[in-house]
């Protein structure tokens, strides 16, 4: 229940911030050649599609990071009682939502 929820709650934030932290940053670094920062020195400049093409690995790569949230299983379930643990120390998170008639068909 609540338990659960603090913890999925704590992970999503921890994520949200890691992809706000790797997006500026990849832009801090990607936005000045598409700007042109090396055309007065080497007369080079970053062609349109390729420009397109970062930004959006950009986005591919946040979009990864935050799909990796699928994997959060909460920590501690068993200490408190909430969960009955399996084999494991984690208990995956549709598991430990899982009312406890449908536990046993998440395990089969």
């Amino acid at each position: 229940g609540v338990y659960v929820a603090l913890q999925i709650s704590k992970a999503t934030f921890k994520r949200i911030k890691l992809n706000f932290v790797w997006a500026f940053g990849f832009n801090l670094v990607s936005l000045p050649f598409a700007a042109g920062v090396l055309w007065p020195l080497f007369h080079v400049l970053l062609p349109p599609e390729l420009a397109a093409l970062v930004m959006a690995s950009s986005s591919v790569c946040v979009i990864m990071s935050s799909l990796l949230l699928r994997n959060f299983k909460p920590v501690g379930m068993q200490s408190v009682g909430l969960v009955e643990a399996p084999t494991s120390e984690h208990v995956p998170l549709a598991i430990a939502m899982a009312p406890t008639a449908d536990k046993a068909a998440l395990h089969a």
